[in-house]
């Protein structure tokens, strides 16, 4: 565990809550807006999953204090080989997820300078990669300070607008009826594929483990805390939109902005979009916490090169948060081609469905390390997240998860790499 400075609660919540509440919150509600106030249905499905799948991780936590989150819990249920490979999906799927959050804060922020050129969007894109690295170097206390004020900044509009909207709702138009070209299970469905993606990085209060205050009680709290503010800023901003917007919400580019409008007058695109780069940056920070420490748990563990597991004077990764950047750089470039850019999506897609796997594999260890049969309440949580995970996963499809496991076997030539060092070490104190 680091001696150096650590996260507090407040800290640990806003970096929960600022990983979930990402680039999509404020374009999600145009793409629920078709299904009417059947995404309604969906949001709170969707929610209680999320906050049943929190709680798994709120045990979880328990276990251990290590960096790094889910590997650390697979490797105690099921040791070493299936640890590693927890490790490398979830470092994976980060920095991938992480080249998404610059590339869409990016195209929030060039609106606001009149637009930018296709070099100008590299350079800014760099910029940003590059500024956030090195808040990160500051360590971690400082990391997460930026986080809380970023998740301040975002939470303001997102929660005080709809709240000012309550008050004009024409609560009529909230009927829980299908459309008319929608089944009513089909709608469900669709609405809990929408909004489950929502909430990945719930877990993320588990991998600086060690450098938070006091973690087994904050890891627990900030971790279901963080997952119900989001829930309720996701439900508040649905239901106002829907009860003023109603039929026009699913054709908006900007509903927030339309929102805000519609209540206040003028134009707020411009705010908005302000307020989107805001919540994109913070998501970037806190993920590049997160990704840091998942490579830097692993190497501890000795699944990862032991270059991920150095550390400075104040217990910062740097090595982890270079390399790390450094394999987000080239993606960038990637997003830039037209013609490359759906497949870039594409693998946005199966990243999100490979975090479902380690869900599940989570799951399985939180069953498997006794804490889902220690009460009745443990079983129905473990159980009720299984379902949970089980559904999204199915909501995926066949393709999307054969996909996300053809890029979890990407990471065989590290797995060969370490078992070859790992027996070399044998050797070598064998004579």
């Amino acid at each position: 565990m680091s001696s150096g400075p650590r996260l507090g609660l407040l800290q640990t919540i806003s970096l929960v809550t600022g990983n979930l509440i990402g680039s999509g919150v404020f374009l999600l509600p145009a793409s629920l807006g078709t299904l009417g106030s059947l995404s309604l249905v969906g949001w709170m499905l969707t929610g209680i999953g999320a906050l049943l799948l929190a709680a798994v991780f709120a045990k979880l936590s328990q276990t251990t204090q290590a960096n790094g989150g889910p590997h650390n819990y697979v490797g105690l249920a099921f040791g070493k080989e299936a640890a590693y490979w927890i490790a490398w999906g979830y470092w994976v799927l980060s920095w991938i997820s992480n080249t998404a959050l610059v590339v869409a804060a990016v195209s929030y922020f060039s609106p606001l300078v009149g637009g930018m050129s296709q070099p100008m969007v590299l350079l800014s894109e760099i910029l940003i990669l590059a500024t956030v690295t090195l808040i990160n170097f500051k360590g971690i206390q400082f990391a997460g300070r930026f986080e809380l004020v970023m998740t301040t900044i975002k939470l303001m509009p997102l929660v005080i607008i709809p709240l000012i909207g309550l008050f004009v709702v024409d609560w009529q138009q909230l009927s829980f009826a299908p459309p008319d070209n929608v089944e009513l299970l089909d709608g469900v469905k669709m609405a809990m594929f929408l909004t489950l993606w929502a909430f990945v990085g719930l877990e993320t209060a588990t991998v600086p483990s060690g450098e938070v205050k006091n973690p087994k009680r904050t890891i627990p709290l900030a971790t279901l805390l963080g997952t119900l503010i989001a829930l309720l800023v996701y439900v508040l901003g649905s239901v106002v939109m829907l009860g003023i917007l109603g039929n026009g919400l699913s054709t908006s580019s900007a509903p927030y902005a339309d929102l805000a409008g519609h209540l206040l007058g003028g134009n707020w695109t411009h705010i908005i979009a302000a307020a989107a780069f805001c919540c994109c940056l913070g998501s970037f920070n806190g993920w590049t916490m997160v990704v840091s420490r998942i490579a830097q748990g692993a190497a501890t563990e000795g699944l990862f090169p032991r270059a991920f597991a150095k550390v400075d004077k104040q217990g910062t990764p740097v090595r982890g948060l270079i390399i790390s950047a450094l394999c987000t750089l080239p993606l960038l470039f990637l997003s830039l081609q037209e013609n490359l850019l759906s497949q870039f999506n594409a693998i946005i897609d199966i990243s999100i469905t490979l975090i479902l796997l380690i869900y599940l594999v989570c799951i399985l260890a939180y069953f498997k390390l006794k804490i889902g049969y220690s009460s009745k309440a443990a079983m129905a949580i473990g159980v009720g997240a299984l379902v949970f995970v089980g559904f999204s996963l199915w909501a995926a499809g066949f393709k999307m998860v054969t996909l996300s496991l053809v890029l979890l076997l990407l990471g065989i030539p590290m797995r060969l790499y370490m078992s070859a060092k790992e027996r070399a070490t044998i050797q070598a104190e064998a004579i």
